[in-house]
């Protein structure tokens, strides 16, 4: 016969349980309730919340409703969920949970291009939650069917994953405050979000005729020493643990597709009241006329055609539900509309563009949504807010890329250098 023993530290005689198998005394009853609280706590430790102790103030009144944020992925490699899809996103989940004052809420929604077992996914859910997640949502085999008219066959071409995006935000439209879809190696931080919030408030207000949203760049940590990458000036305000973690240093924290040609800088009235950086500036529309009409000052010397190596794919696009609504506004004036249904249906050489979807050239270009971003360099770490970090590290490795890369911080002191003489 086994005997069941209580825990010492529980303070109960620790004697056998009667034959019987019932237990009506009252340390048993207690330590069996501990047990069973003990099992429930294990297997759902990740969704308990600590309650704000302000909602029993005052007659249990209910406090402000917390911050919701859906934060979406894609992911086409399976080979890459262990060492880098999960921890990435996992990074990305508890900075936007725990770094910052208020309480937000963060949903997730990954979007896998193949299937996952059972097993997989009750493991992706424990590490998403123990992050901080509320609720994950695993959309498996979702790679879209796409219509080759030239082929006249279809096709579900890895490359148009991130078009599952904007069918995300569009079904959560009105459930969320505030949306993050990126790739899935790209890492979003607190700082992040509340920066582009704040900057979003600010440049609504000093050109409420336009729209421009704060822009992202991204950057790699360079592992190798790179003689042949000199810096002309260097920044005292940049910090490159922003993006990088600890793994960022000022020399090492590298970009490969913007430079100084990739902005315009543009002088804006109060609320910002100074010089920020476009980017990138495609053309000179109406919206740059009614922009200098408006006494706002352009530098014209980067008015020039896209170039897409310097175009500043940022992969993703963080934005608010009033956003995205604008968003869709532009974007229907001009093709494409920014949500589904498409009508007319995407172009297949746009639907299995990666950078159409993600990098922005659907958002940001001037053949279609026409919106523009901004970048602010001026003050400690208002650049470093602007850099994501591309966790793969791996075009640094590429032999057609590694001679664009250039130190991020010598880029933000050439703007404000430029910026003196805009002056």
């Amino acid at each position: 016969m086994v005997k069941y023993v209580l825990p010492q530290s529980l303070g109960l005689a620790t004697k056998p349980l009667p034959k019987s198998r019932s237990c009506r005394s009252f340390p048993c009853s207690l330590a069996l309730a501990f047990l069973i609280f003990v099992v429930v706590f294990v297997f759902h430790i990740n969704t308990i919340r600590l309650i704000d102790m302000s909602t029993f103030v005052g007659h249990h009144e209910k406090t402000t409703q917390p911050y919701r944020v859906l934060y979406i992925f894609h992911t086409v490699d399976e080979s890459r969920l262990a060492m880098k899809v999960n921890p990435n996103a996992m990074e990305t989940i508890s900075s936007l949970v725990g770094g910052g004052e208020n309480t937000w809420e963060v949903d997730v929604h990954m979007i896998a291009a193949y299937n996952l077992t059972d097993y997989k996914k009750m493991m992706i859910t424990a590490s998403f939650k123990l992050a901080g997640a509320n609720v994950v949502r695993i959309q498996e085999d979702a790679l879209p069917e796409l219509f080759n008219k030239k082929l006249k066959q279809t096709h579900r071409p890895p490359q148009g994953l991130a078009m599952q995006h904007r069918f995300a935000i569009r079904d959560a439209l009105n459930d969320y405050d505030f949306f993050v879809a990126f790739e899935d190696d790209i890492v979003i931080t607190r700082k992040h979000v509340e920066n582009y919030i704040e900057k979003s408030k600010l440049l609504e207000l000093a050109v409420p005729d336009t729209l421009i949203i704060p822009g992202f760049l991204r950057v790699e940590v360079v592992q190798e020493v790179r003689t042949d990458v000199k810096a002309k000036a260097l920044s005292k305000d940049f910090d490159p643990t922003i993006c990088c973690g600890k793994k960022g240093t000022k020399s090492n924290v590298m970009g490969w597709e913007w430079s100084l040609k990739s902005f315009t800088l543009i002088k804006l009235p109060s609320p910002v009241g100074g010089i920020v950086a476009l980017l990138p500036l495609l053309w000179a529309g109406e919206e740059h006329e009614e922009l200098i009409k408006g006494g706002r000052v352009m530098d014209e010397e980067n008015l020039n055609g896209m170039n897409t190596k310097l175009f500043a794919q940022q992969a993703g696009i963080m934005a608010t539900r009033e956003q995205v609504k604008k968003f869709d506004v532009l974007c229907r004036g001009s093709k494409i509309g920014y949500l589904p249904p498409f009508s007319p249906p995407v172009p297949y050489t746009h639907a299995v563009h990666l950078e159409f979807w993600s990098g922005g050239f659907h958002l940001f270009s001037e053949k279609f949504c026409k919106v523009e971003r901004a970048v602010f360099f001026e003050g400690e770490g208002e650049f470093s807010k602007h850099l994501l970090y591309h966790m793969s590290d791996n075009k640094q490795h590429r032999n057609d890329l590694a001679p664009r890369f250039i130190r991020a911080e010598a880029v933000q002191e050439e703007l404000r250098q430029k910026a003196i003489k805009f002056k």
